[in-house]
């Protein structure tokens, strides 16, 4: 992601947490950023926003003691580093708190056992692609598909109950859930070639 350029002078503004005119200016600029990013990494909406506070929360706590290095892009980097490791805690923290979505997909019991856990919930890369995978197809599919899907790939719900909630048929739930899954798993593919394109 390309960060918002951001003057060294405000950077360095910062380090006096009594100056809300630079605290302003930065929030302005980088939260819509932060929060972009966040949620392009697969977090929800409240989830992303919680991240985005705990974001800006590591800034104020750090400004103070950061030493810019002449490059504005070297704070850029921080943030950005700041802002994925906030993600992956947000996205650990729902996994616990919700074991049906450890790894993206457990639980998947009422499909067949070839398309159980596209992602080891052991291994943070491939949850990461996951997680970036969902957040591609969310945008190609529409809200009621997406949400059939998540309740039942993702939260472990039950089809017959994600069903009823969004007025569709217990068939059409299943079929919605099979081909947002298909589509997840044909970027995850897509990463993983362009990686290898990349290393070749």
């Amino acid at each position: 992601m390309n960060w918002p350029e951001t003057r060294n002078s405000l950077i360095r503004r910062l380090a006096d947490p009594a100056d809300a005119i630079a605290w302003a200016e930065f929030e302005r600029v980088y939260q819509p950023a932060i929060y972009r990013y966040v949620r392009s990494r697969g977090l929800q909406p409240q989830d992303a926003l919680d991240a985005v506070q705990e974001v800006l929360i590591i800034v104020h706590r750090q400004a103070a003691n950061w030493t810019p290095s002449g490059r504005v892009g070297s704070f850029r980097a921080w943030l950005g580093e700041t802002a994925r490791r906030v993600t992956l805690q947000q996205l650990r923290l729902r996994d616990k708190l919700h074991p049906a979505s450890a790894g993206g997909m457990l639980q998947l019991d009422e499909l067949p056992s070839s398309h159980a856990s596209l992602v080891d919930e052991a291994d943070d890369e491939r949850r990461w692609q996951f997680y970036q995978a969902a957040a591609i197809v969310e945008s190609e599919v529409s809200p009621a598909h997406w949400q059939a899907f998540w309740l039942t790939a993702v939260e472990g719900q039950k089809a017959e109950a994600v069903a009823e909630r969004l007025s569709l048929k217990l068939g059409t739930v299943y079929s919605i859930r099979c081909r947002v899954q298909a589509k997840i798993r044909d970027q995850i593919q897509a990463f993983a070639a362009t990686t290898r394109g990349n290393a070749s």
